[in-house]
């Protein structure tokens, strides 16, 4: 759409969705909306503030303040506090509430000749209309003119949703937003997708059971598929099928969607297997009794699990994943690294096991194991450290807890309090600290320091959230330390937790009201009363008449002492 002529730099608003749909009482909207400037002319700007409308009513954009970000490091954004436009800009509507966001260039040489998108990202209102984005930049043409203000704006609409189910896609956890068609066997499978509906099925071929059934636009596979899979999607603006009672031919809307993923290791499951020589596995291998023995072999290497009814080699057997064996004869050496279950065993060399084992019957003529201290807690890590710790979030891939320190201020004599969140299992837990003051007539005054912190079990496979900041009336901030402590660690070598991404952010849960603080307002009008009190008492007894300006200037001069 088009700006307004004085601005220098050209405009284009794009949004995702398009048309920007209203939020309904059932669905947030959340919508994102892309501005980007542009000339054909030389053009400087060292600075663009984008102003944009909050509230509930039919000119207002977002019900509440929206995330800004910017494509380019060379650019900082600052978003601010709600102020009335009559407060904010000259010219701005004095009865709309705006949200600036501040895009400011980093760089000295400010001229606008390569690609530059800013970003505002949030939960569109209930109410349908026409909104007025305004812009303000400060640009020039000339490198040697100053600076000034320009001013214009943009406009967009809202309107009711319509029911669409779309972009069903298939990521891995750790890369939400690459889309991947193929994955190893057994690999996690992240499936994404956009919709209004409130209600979600996902089958996979072959099976008439939801694999996943809920509210949520994503579900993660933890075991991934052993074969390839297309995958059906069914959205509906109801609750679940299963809780109708449909009266009067009722029937309920559908919308579905489709995805087919490839396993560049499938599981094969041939009628008969016979192996004259060594038996090399790469993947997990599931190998049932057959009239001639499920496994006879000179010696297997199976990289993954290995199931089996029976099982007879000659040679060594390395399995790497866990092993479930009916009978088992290993005439060499049984390596097994994962857990493993032998309901009858017969081993002639070495039994090496690094995992858990179950054995019902065990013969062993040579046996080795390792014995030591074991190490339940890995070695902590400092997520975060500021006076201002914004939301973030963690994934878990162990067992864990996760930690809020609030410490004390460099200066133990002034008052500070700090606050630390955690969110978990749809709670938010909260720790507050710094110092603590005591001020009365009864007592004498007291500031001490007041550390604290907060503890919170993590589980496994889950996410968890964090956010810290000081209150506004504080002499001085307290810093605060988020934590994470990992029990054990990640099989697989990897890190035992992954920060997530500004987009998985967009589903975190809203924080709790901040506390608010100011612990010397009342201890100020106690002094001034207090001080005027004595200039009263003063005058009495010297039986003076003092003129109200001069008793209030005695009474201030008194408050400094």
């Amino acid at each position: 759409m088009p700006s307004d002529d004085k601005l220098l730099l050209d405009y284009a608003l794009s949004t995702d969705p398009a048309p920007v749909p209203i939020s309904t009482a059932q669905v947030t909207s959340r919508v994102r909306v892309n501005i980007s400037p542009s000339t054909s002319a030389q053009v400087y700007c060292d600075e663009i503030k984008i102003a944009v409308p909050v509230g509930s009513g039919p000119l207002s954009l977002f019900s509440s303040a929206p995330d800004g970000s910017v494509n380019t490091n060379t650019w900082a954004e600052t978003t601010g506090a709600a102020q009335n436009g009559s407060d904010l800009w000259p010219g701005l509507d004095p009865d709309q509430d705006y949200v600036p966001l501040t895009f400011s260039c980093d760089v000295s040489d400010s001229l606008i000749d390569y690609n530059l998108v800013f970003g505002v990202f949030g939960a569109v209102n209930e109410t349908v209309g026409d909104v007025r984005i305004m812009i303000r930049e400060s640009s020039r043409t000339d490198s040697t003119d100053p600076f000034t203000p320009k001013q214009g704006s943009l406009w967009l609409r809202k309107a009711y949703p319509d029911f669409y189910l779309k972009n069903l896609v298939a990521t891995t956890p750790d890369a939400p937003t690459v889309p991947s068609t193929d994955f190893p066997n057994g690999a996690r499978i992240r499936l994404a997708w956009e919709s209004n509906g409130t209600y979600f099925q996902l089958f996979m071929a072959g099976g008439t059971t939801p694999i996943y059934s809920g509210t949520e636009t994503t579900c993660t596979l933890e075991d991934g598929v052993p074969r390839d899979s297309t995958f059906v999607l069914a959205a509906s603006m109801t609750g679940s099928p299963g809780q109708d009672t449909s009266q009067g031919g009722y029937q309920p809307i559908y919308l579905y969607d489709s995805l087919t993923v490839s396993v560049s290791d499938p599981d094969l499951t041939p009628t008969s297997v016979t192996v004259s020589d060594t038996l090399d596995v790469t993947g997990t291998s599931t190998l049932g009794t057959t009239n001639t023995g499920a496994l006879t072999s000179a010696g297997a290497t199976v990289s993954g699990a290995l199931q089996a009814g029976s099982l007879a080699t000659g040679g060594t057997l390395n399995v790497s994943g866990s092993a479930t064996v009916g009978q088992a004869t290993v005439t060499g050496e049984l390596s097994v690294q994962g857990g493993s279950t032998l309901n009858g065993a017969t081993v002639n060399g070495t039994l090496n096991g690094t995992g858990s084992a179950s054995l019902n019957n065990l013969t062993v003529s040579g046996l080795s194991a390792s014995s030591g201290p074991v190490a339940l807690l890995g070695t902590g890590v400092m997520l975060a450290q500021d006076t201002s710790i914004p939301q973030a979030g963690v994934e878990a891939h162990t067992d864990g807890f996760a930690l809020a320190q609030v410490l004390i201020p460099s200066d133990v004599s002034k008052s500070s309090f700090a606050y630390g969140l955690i969110n978990t299992v749809g709670t938010w837990f909260q720790v507050q600290g710094g110092t603590v003051g005591s001020f009365g007539s009864a007592w004498s005054d007291v500031m001490a320091f007041n550390p604290n912190a907060i503890t919170v079990p993590i589980q496994a496979g889950t996410q968890w959230w964090y956010t810290a900041g000081n209150c506004n009336g504080n002499q001085q901030d307290s810093p605060i330390q988020i934590w994470w402590f990992p029990m054990g660690s990640n099989p697989s070598g990897e890190q035992t937790f992954r920060i997530l991404s500004s987009e998985e952010l967009a589903d975190a849960p809203p924080p709790p009201a901040t506390p608010s603080f100011n612990a010397f307002v009342a201890r100020e009008e106690q002094v001034a009363a207090a001080a005027a009190d004595f200039v009263d008492r003063l005058a009495e007894a010297l039986e003076a008449r003092l003129a109200d300006g001069t008793r209030a200037d005695l009474a201030r001069l008194l408050h400094q002492l």
